[in-house]
């Protein structure tokens, strides 16, 4: 019976990795990033600003035509709806995506439309890995 007991132990630990089957690592993380994906098809640059807990700040510039890759500050997410803002031609109404709540390792596509008040932003959604 101990010599079962034994076989039985080292089997189990051979199969243990220490990783959980099917997870995301970056979702688990939470100091993981909010990553934001602007596609710009305006005719303008665009400012990214994001908006929330009683502050905003810069996030960069997306050139005409162009797409970019930014990362929300960690302090930005977890207490409350956060709002991307696209800000173009002078004079024209910003692009606004109302407030999403955010998690660790979000992705945000957001889609600056010819016409500002068309553009949208979703957050994609989570899979499973595998």
């Amino acid at each position: 019976m101990r010599r079962l007991s034994g076989v039985f132990m080292l089997l189990v630990s051979a199969c243990s990795t220490g990783r959980s089957g099917g997870v995301d690592p970056m979702a688990e993380d939470p100091n993981a990033p909010v990553r934001i994906y602007v596609t710009n098809n305006h005719g303008y640059p665009v400012e990214i600003y994001a908006a929330g807990q009683g502050t905003s700040y810069r996030v960069g510039t997306v050139l005409p035509g162009q797409a970019e890759k930014f990362s929300l500050r960690p302090g930005m997410i977890g207490h409350g709806p956060v709002e991307l803002i696209a800000r173009g031609s002078p004079g024209a109404q910003p692009a606004r995506s109302g407030g999403m709540m955010l998690n660790p390792g979000d992705i945000v596509d957001f889609d600056i439309a010819t016409h500002m008040l068309n553009s949208m932003a979703t957050v994609r959604p989570r899979t499973s890995g595998g």
